[in-house]
């Protein structure tokens, strides 16, 4: 492992943009972390870079997510679907490719999408990364978390977004810690009725919790909670 991948590390796209995505950890196998690492390396990055730069040196059958025919990534697709609505544009399966084609994760874009943890996993609970491995997954997400959290926090108060959402809420209460470091103190939180959302809104930005965009809990209502957020902004 390569401490200062763990260090810095964050993920794709402007962090200048309006628009953040925080998940848990990227999609992906333990067999592609070295040469993860070694592109990061390669691209000069320090805690982002531009998502198709990035896969273009990585491909692996990546390539298919940005070149036509575009084939939809499912967690991407699911956080575009959400973004297409809080932006207000109409849903289309063809402008959701298109999206994720030129736009999503792009270093010139208004979109960041960033991970708490920095190497990639095939699931939250990975056997496979505890058998090859000297350190479990578990060890390994102690040893680092706090940190990361940290890390996230600095940017975020650097940055100020206009809207955060993080996503899985098997990681609620490291988001709730995030925001509460980057506001202050410990905020009270809005459960919306009837959709799986919390949310916290300051001056400066709307911290938006839900479900991860590819579970069961999700289907059909990512538009929804994108409208939802379209709202509380406004």
């Amino acid at each position: 492992m390569n401490s200062q991948f763990e260090n810095l590390k964050l993920g794709y796209g402007n962090p200048k943009g309006d628009y953040w995505f925080v998940g848990p950890e990227e999609g992906g196998s333990i067999e592609s972390i070295d040469l993860r690492m070694k592109i990061w390396e390669q691209l000069k990055a320090e805690h982002y870079v531009d998502i198709y730069e990035f896969h273009k040196l990585f491909d692996n059958g990546t390539l298919r997510f940005f070149d036509k025919p575009v084939k939809l990534q499912s967690t991407w697709s699911g956080l575009i679907e959400i973004l297409m609505a809080m932006r207000g544009e109409e849903y289309s399966v063809n402008r959701k490719r298109q999206i994720q084609s030129k736009e999503f994760g792009r270093d010139k874009s208004n979109t960041c999408v960033v991970e708490l943890l920095p190497y990639s996993s095939q699931s939250l609970v990975d056997l496979i990364w505890d058998s090859r491995n000297k350190e479990s997954k578990a060890d390994y997400i102690i040893r680092l978390k706090e940190m990361r959290i940290n890390l996230l926090v600095n940017q975020l108060i650097k940055y100020q977004p206009k809207v955060v959402v993080f996503y899985c809420k098997a990681y609620l209460n490291d988001w709730i810690e995030i925001i509460n470091k980057v506001v202050g103190n410990n905020v009270t939180f809005y459960q919306h009725a009837a959709l799986p959302i919390l949310y916290y809104k300051n001056r400066k930005t709307l911290f938006v919790i839900t479900d991860h965009p590819v579970s069961i809990s999700m289907n059909s209502i990512k538009t929804l909670i994108g409208n939802n957020i379209k709202g509380l902004l406004a």
